[in-house]
């Protein structure tokens, strides 16, 4: 059998959950692909050999255009290569494609959150995400949630769409990065954390207001913000300049993950405001470094979290102070932490690619 994959994802170097999920897939499916299979990766630029040598018979396709890249030249590709299944971890599925096409849909972020994207990328990704979600074989979504969101917005049966939990995204941790000056010196402070793209539907204002009136009674608390900025940045910027704590409120953008460990670590909770997530990869990153979280009451954070975690209602300020408050005045307990690191060892990523293998090849 000919098994392609969309490995595009695999070039991006500033990874974001579904790219580290992409990444994970795909590494997966090839130590554990049988060797009568043939796989074929495409991506923009030619992979590292490292890669191409997991499974010894995979070949790399590059498609060299850089417009409509996935709508014209994977069809092109698929068409020529005609292979028997193809697999998309993280983007949508060419016009011309094999029937048995297997695409991962993370989340409908746009559809519920429509204001937070550019016009150009919410219809972008409303078309070509819905035509996709129809031409697929099968969808895998990573949370009940998600294929409730699917079956309703577009219409598709619920028997087509195969829910599996994501793993946790390993540590890519190198000997040679090193933790930032003003990261280590937040392990001597009493911050707040959060991290993701700084963008709209996040609800970082909401957090950043609730972070303002929890500091009028601790008035050492800090605020940091890691994630590079995203749509609707500048109306976050700009109510951080607003703010009278402001010098308290750190912004980070990229952090190597040396960085995001250790400020894991070294928080008193981890915040998580958003408005829709698909499935909420930081959640468990922190309960898998044994801190509070406290999220907001949307059903794909109920469905990561479980009974580990504090909810609150999505824009409900004083909620989110009240919250924030009384995980602040607890005492770490070890038996909790320990709690919440074992209810993580469930979202494996062991389970994840087995799964999906079976599924591509059913």
């Amino acid at each position: 059998m000919v098994i392609a994959i969309d490995a595009s994802k695999l070039e991006i170097q500033d990874k974001t959950g579904t790219e580290y999920y992409a990444e994970t897939l795909i590494r997966g499916l090839l130590q554990s692909l049988s060797t009568e299979h043939s796989i074929i990766l495409y991506s923009h630029k030619a992979l590292p050999q490292e890669i191409l040598t997991i499974h010894p018979n995979t070949q790399n396709h590059i498609i060299n255009n850089t417009f409509l890249w996935t709508l014209w030249g994977l069809s092109l590709a698929l068409l020529k290569d005609k292979p028997d299944r193809f697999y998309t971890p993280a983007s949508i599925i060419p016009p011309i494609h094999p029937k048995r096409s297997i695409i991962v849909i993370h989340g409908l972020e746009y559809e519920a959150f429509p204001q937070a994207y550019s016009l150009f990328r919410f219809w972008h990704l409303a078309i070509f995400t819905k035509l996709s979600a129809r031409w697929a074989y099968k969808i895998i979504t990573p949370t009940t949630s998600t294929k409730e969101d699917l079956s309703s917005e577009y219409e598709i049966k619920e028997e087509k769409i195969m829910v599996i939990p994501s793993g946790i995204p390993a540590s890519q941790q190198k000997e040679k990065d090193s933790i930032r000056p003003e990261i280590k010196a937040l392990q001597q402070s009493e911050y707040i954390f959060t991290i993701g793209r700084k963008e709209l539907r996040k609800n970082l204002i909401t957090l950043i207001e609730a972070f303002e009136l929890t500091k009028k009674d601790k008035l050492e608390l800090k605020l940091v913000l890691a994630g590079n900025p995203g749509y609707g940045y500048k109306d976050i910027a700009s109510r951080i300049q607003k703010s009278p704590f402001k010098q308290d409120i750190i912004e980070l953008n990229h952090i190597t993950d040396k960085e995001k460990t250790a400020l894991y670590q070294n928080a008193k909770v981890f915040a998580y405001p958003s408005y829709y997530e698909g499935f909420g990869f930081p959640i468990l990153e922190a309960l898998e470094q044994g801190i509070p979280v406290l999220a907001s009451d949307i059903p794909s954070s109920r469905e990561v979290g479980g009974d580990m975690i504090q909810y609150v209602e999505v824009d409900n300020i004083s909620a989110w102070v009240n919250s924030l408050r009384e995980i602040l005045d607890l005492e770490p307990q070890e038996e909790i932490i320990t709690k919440r690191k074992e209810y993580t060892k469930q979202f494996n990523f062991t389970d994840t690619i087995n799964k999906t293998k079976d599924i591509i090849l059913e």
